[in-house]
C-alpha cells in the first residue's frame, strides 16, 4: 500500500493529474494482485523466518532482490531503446517533411509566378497555428499539407495555370479540380491520410461558397481553414499573370 501510495504521488507530481484519478486509470485493475500478493509474500516471509531464522530471511529476499537487479537492467536497456527508437523517428519525420518541402517546390517551380508559394505557406499556416496555440502534432500536420497543398495542380494544362488573362468557365472550372486532384494523389499515401483533408478543402470557405465540395462553417476542418488564410495571404502578396501584387494599403 505504501509503495503504491508512492508512486501515485510522484506521478501525479510530474504529470500534474490527480492521484485519485490515476488510480482509478492505470492502478484499480492491479490492487487485487497488490494486496492477494502481499499477503501471500507476507506470509512466506514470516514462515521463513519462524523456520530458518535470519537464514531463512535472507534465502527469501534473494530471489527479490536478484530479480529488482535484473528489472533495472532491463528497465535501464529498455529506455536506451526507446530513446534511439525516438532519435530515429525525428530524423525520419525530419525527412519527410523535407522531401514534401522538396515536392513542393517542385510544383511550384513549373510556375514562375509561384516559385516558393507552397513554402511561403506553409510558413504563415505555421505561424498561425502556433498563434492559435495548436498542439505540436497538430501544426506539424498543418505545416506539411501546407507544402503540397496545391500538387493537384499537376493535373491542370499549363496554358490555364499560367494564363494572363481572365479564365474563362471551363478554364476555371478546371482549375477548381486541383484540390480533388491532390487529394486523391495524397491518399494513395498511406503515411499522409490525415493529410488529405486538409488539401482537399483548403480552397472552401467559412461561408460555403469555396470550392470544391462547398462545406463552410464548423465542417470545415479548422486546418483546411488555417491553410486557405495563409494561401490568400501568399496570393495577395505575390504577382500573379492576371494581376500586380496589391499593397496593404489598398
Amino acid at each position: 500500500v505504501v509503495n503504491i501510495m508512492l508512486l501515485l504521488i510522484v506521478i501525479s507530481l510530474q504529470t500534474g493529474r490527480p492521484a485519485l484519478h490515476i488510480l482509478r486509470q492505470d492502478f484499480q485493475w492491479a490492487m487485487p494482485i497488490v494486496f492477494i500478493g502481499g499477503m501471500l509474500g507476507g506470509g512466506a516471509l514470516a514462515l521463513a523466518n519462524e523456520l530458518l531464522g535470519s537464514l531463512g530471511v535472507i534465502v527469501f529476499c534473494l530471489p527479490i532482490l536478484t530479480t529488482s537487479y535484473s528489472f533495472r537492467l532491463y528497465s535501464r536497456n529498455m529506455s536506451g531503446y526507446i530513446n534511439r527508437l525516438e532519435d530515429m523517428n525525428t530524423q525520419l519525420d525530419e525527412a519527410n517533411t523535407g522531401l514534401l518541402e522538396m515536392l513542393g517546390g517542385l510544383i511550384d517551380a513549373d510556375d514562375m509566378y509561384t516559385a516558393g508559394h507552397s513554402r511561403q505557406v506553409s510558413t504563415y499556416a505555421g505561424a498561425l497555428a502556433e498563434k492559435m496555440g495548436l498542439p505540436k502534432d497538430e501544426r506539424e500536420r498543418i505545416v506539411k499539407a501546407a507544402l503540397i497543398h496545391d500538387i493537384g495542380k499537376i493535373g491542370v494544362p499549363d496554358s490555364i495555370i499560367s494564363k494572363p488573362g481572365r479564365l474563362t468557365e471551363e478554364e476555371f472550372a478546371a482549375v477548381k479540380l486541383h484540390p480533388v486532384i491532390g487529394a486523391e494523389i495524397v491518399g494513395r499515401m498511406s503515411a499522409l491520410q490525415d493529410l488529405v483533408p486538409l488539401v482537399r478543402h483548403h480552397h472552401e470557405r467559412w461561408d460555403g461558397h469555396g470550392y470544391p465540395d462547398g462545406i463552410g462553417g464548423a465542417d470545415l476542418p479548422l486546418g483546411a481553414r488555417i491553410l486557405a488564410v495563409a494561401d490568400s495571404l501568399d496570393a495577395m502578396c505575390s504577382d500573379r499573370p492576371y494581376r500586380p501584387t496589391p499593397n496593404f494599403d489598398d
